[in-house]
């Protein structure tokens, strides 16, 4: 590794050896967990020894927990302050103590194995299969090296990384504002023209306009792409199919040409989360395609354009409707085809519903211009946050660094 001037380089295991050992909690006692799944909250837990089952690592504040569970989540934890409970840490943690605490900084620990080259190797050496099952090893992880100046050089950079880290953050949470209006955009103008159509039509259901309402096949599909790809509820997004992450049926399966989608139809998602089902999106002749069992197919007479029905259905008032009449069953939603025939549906002429529809996707057009700024953006922003820790470990970071010029020289 390429060491800046005036840096020193040791293995991992040097600087900051793995504390190990076990404790087990009194059942009358209080203490300060460090779990994982408490990472994400930000603050450790409070739990008597009665709550917790296994075993736990002692730690103290300043030493540094990395996560042996999947590393390809980057969790890393810098114990802090003591309170008026013991802390302890959960074994799934490779805790690791600063050996001389005028040489490595706790801080500066964590900002190392959080920094894109550790991350980087550490999902490769993992034992395990995939996902959850992965672990890191801690003898390897103790072997990597660790270039680091002296301490008061340590503190300023991470006193600097935090500082362009709060300015990212910042903008991350102007994105996800910029999102949320959109989001909110979408709903408003679907509420609206819904209430405009009852306004200009007669109250109806879809039962009394359809002319088929039929589920789906429950046959067993596969990757092999040569067949016919079958819509799934996953392929039911915001109102549209979404065509990834495809399953299929081959092309001589016998529920074929009965289960095959026309141009027209609509598919609506009967059973799901509570949060997702009642969705719906309407195949327009894309390819050749089918449907599975949880999704239903409805064609509508010539009095409903399929867009109008896909619009009331996903519109506020339809989702309102859906979580009224769905029923939980082994933590599931469903809504099934006789309560989908009950769903109701204003019916404004024709020509009313083409023009209500235009704007609607006019509103659609305009949110999905914002949605594709912030994407692109928060990519530039996870860019940006990379090379500034990679800038942090290779003596190129101070105060007055821009990091988008360093971004632009790791473009270069």
């Amino acid at each position: 590794m390429n060491v800046p001037d005036g840096w020193r380089a040791a293995a991992l295991g040097e600087v900051a050896p793995e504390v190990k050992g076990a404790l087990t909690l009194e059942a009358s006692s209080t203490y300060e967990l460090w779990s994982v799944p408490s990472f994400s909250t930000g603050a450790p837990e409070t739990v008597t020894g009665s709550q917790v089952k296994s075993s736990k690592r002692p730690v103290v504040p300043g030493d540094v927990l990395l996560c042996k569970i999947n590393p390809r989540i980057n969790r890393v934890w810098a114990v802090g302050p003591a309170g008026e409970h013991p802390q302890v840490a959960s074994p799934e943690w490779i805790v690791l103590r600063p050996k001389a605490r005028d040489a490595v900084d706790a801080s500066y620990l964590q900002l190392f194995l959080s920094a894109p080259h550790f991350r980087e190797w550490i999902t490769t050496e993992v034992s395990g299969v995939t996902g959850s099952h992965t672990r890191a090893k801690p003898a390897q992880v103790l072997q990597q090296p660790i270039s680091f100046p002296p301490l008061p050089e340590q503190r300023r950079i991470v006193e600097t990384v935090e500082e362009h880290m709060a300015h990212l953050d910042a903008a991350d949470a102007s994105l996800a504002s910029a999102e949320q209006r959109a989001r909110a955009l979408i709903a408003s103008s679907r509420a609206n023209l819904v209430s405009e159509g009852q306004r200009l039509g007669v109250d109806s259901t879809v039962g009394v306009h359809s002319t088929e309402v039929a589920y789906g096949s429950s046959s067993k599909t596969s990757d092999a792409s040569d067949g016919v790809p079958v819509l799934r509820m996953g392929n039911i997004q915001d109102g549209q199919l979404d065509w990834s992450s495809l399953k299929y049926l081959p092309r001589d399966h016998a529920e074929f040409p009965k289960l095959l989608l026309r141009d027209g139809d609509l598919l609506f998602n009967r059973t799901n989360s509570a949060e997702l089902v009642g969705k719906s999106a309407v195949f327009r002749g894309e390819r050749s395609a089918s449907y599975a069992s949880y999704l239903i197919r409805v064609r509508f007479d010539d009095t409903v354009l399929p867009e109008w029905a896909n619009l009331c259905i996903n519109s506020p008032q339809g989702r309102a409707h859906v979580k009224s009449v769905l029923a939980q069953q082994v933590g599931q939603a469903n809504v099934n085809g006789t309560k989908l025939k009950a769903f109701p549906l204003p019916v404004p002429p024709v020509e009313d519903q083409r023009r209500l529809l235009e704007s609607a996707d006019r509103a659609r057009r305009d949110a999905l211009r914002t949605t594709q700024t912030t994407h692109t953006t928060r990519r530039r922003s996870a860019a940006l946050r990379r090379v500034v820790l990679a800038a942090a470990f290779s003596g190129h970071l101070t105060s007055t660094t821009d990091p988008s010029d360093l971004l632009q020289e790791s473009i270069a």
